[in-house]
């Protein structure tokens, strides 16, 4: 009888692994989660302080995730930005700002100031992704 209960146990314990390696992440996914899953996410609105508001369609977020940075920060920034949005946790004030007074396609540079300003936030907000 002791032998059937540990097999159960076994059983058991396999099935929670099975499960917990093949279901899709709860949260705090990467952006590169998200570039390669599209299907699990829609529209990025992201709202910033006095009103302002970024609304990017489905089809623009995933182009701007896919988009290799090549020096333009401006991406990188939408991309920790909206991989926040999506996983629908905090999502601090500054970046929000930074990223709807900065979208992609504006060139800013890693050397420049408006990018010295934001990077240590922007570390910051990325550090709670996979």
């Amino acid at each position: 009888m002791r032998n059937k209960s540990v097999v159960i146990v076994i059983l058991a314990l396999s099935l929670v692994a099975l499960f917990a390696v093949t279901a899709a992440p709860a949260l705090a996914c990467s952006p590169g989660w998200y570039k390669n899953h599209p299907t699990q996410w829609g529209d990025v609105t992201i709202n910033g302080s006095d009103n302002t508001q970024l609304v990017v369609p489905h089809n623009q977020a995933l182009a701007w995730l896919r988009t290799p940075v090549v020096g333009d920060k401006a991406y990188t920034g939408f991309a920790i930005v909206a991989t926040a949005v999506i996983n629908g946790g905090a999502v601090q004030i500054q970046v929000r700002d930074w990223v709807i007074a900065h979208p992609p396609g504006i060139f800013i540079a890693a050397s420049s100031a408006e990018w010295q300003y934001i990077e240590s936030y922007m570390m910051y907000q990325a550090s709670f992704f996979d």
